[in-house]
């Protein structure tokens, strides 16, 4: 009878152990979540650049990515594209020589694709300092046009390469305060920055950017 009873509460409490353990693994897949994400999408003012191929004017930020790992660090990945430099008054650009054979030159817009680590320092509920630094890749090419050539009246000239892009800027969070926003909302703000390409079409830009809409 007792060996009954001792079989019987070994049981019991091996069940019990079980139902814990099986409780306590729930709650560690609970806490696992992935970071946040958002989007980001912007327009940024260059000023003419010759050397780097980029005109003065409005250029575009296409919808980029975020990750927010923590407070302070993240990822974006993103596109932008500069305006086409205004070739009209140009004797030379690039590596192409004019020579009194060609026409014209028609620039293309360059574009700018990045991948960059995020450092965000909050100052206070609203506002905080970025700061971004990764690698782009930009792509320029621009049209060469020659006078009296029937079969290839036009060349395309296009160049790309990776080089290293930094930029620096301030945030300002939007949105309610309400407890049902509250996560969507920390990913809401708006940046203004200014971000610097360097290389051979490397160009500098002041940025307004939307994130999390």
């Amino acid at each position: 009878m007792k060996f009954v009873v001792l079989a019987t509460l070994s049981f019991v409490l091996s069940v019990s152990g079980f139902g814990e353990t099986k409780d306590e693994d729930k709650e560690k897949t609970k806490r696992f979540n992935l970071p946040p994400t958002y989007s980001l999408i912007g327009l940024s003012w260059y000023g003419e650049d010759v050397e780097a191929q980029v005109g003065s004017g409005i250029g575009f930020r296409l919808r980029g990515f975020g990750v927010q790992f923590n407070d302070k660090f993240g990822v974006e990945g993103f596109i932008d594209i500069a305006p086409n430099l205004d070739t009209t008054t140009l004797s030379d650009v690039s590596d192409v020589e004019v020579s009194g054979e060609i026409v014209d030159l028609k620039t293309k817009r360059n574009n700018y694709a990045s991948i960059v680590g995020t450092y965000t320092h909050q100052l206070n509920e609203r506002w905080s300092l970025i700061g971004k630094a990764g690698y782009s890749r930009y792509s320029k090419k621009f049209h060469v046009f020659f006078e009296g050539e029937e079969v290839f009246p036009r060349r395309l000239v296009k160049d790309s390469d990776f080089d290293s892009v930094v930029s620096f800027g301030m945030l300002r969070k939007f949105g309610s305060d309400e407890p049902k926003n509250a996560e969507q909302d920390k990913k809401r703000a708006l940046e203004l920055s200014l971000t610097k390409f360097f290389g051979e079409a490397g160009a500098m830009s002041i940025n307004v950017r939307l994130r999390g809409l």
